[in-house]
């Protein structure tokens, strides 16, 4: 199922260090966030174009920011889970023999 987006049209300003800011109404309707990538280009016609980058390698993409999380520890992992299920099972049974 398509998408669709509400049409909306501002006028925004070109700041003394060439930045322009995306209004937020626009950014909410479109789900732009810090750190996405656009293209920009000019056309023929003499307008400017934003695009939002479509990924060239999307599993490569996810795989690099798998590489910034912190490595996860199986084993430390492991053995929190088994004390705690040792530390359930303890408890279980003690309330069981107050019956």
């Amino acid at each position: 199922m398509k998408q669709t987006y509400e049409l909306i049209s501002k006028k925004v300003k070109v700041s003394n260090k060439g930045q322009i800011t995306i209004p937020k109404k626009i950014r909410k309707t479109m789900n732009i966030e810090e750190d996405d990538v656009f293209i920009i280009r000019n056309t023929i016609e003499g307008d400017v174009v934003l695009k939002r980058k479509e990924t060239e390698d999307p599993i490569g993409e996810a795989l690099a920011m798998l590489k910034t999380f912190p490595k996860f520890d199986w084993r430390k992992a492991y053995e929190e889970i088994h004390r705690e299920r040792v530390e359930s099972d303890r408890i279980r049974q003690k309330r069981l023999e107050r019956y």
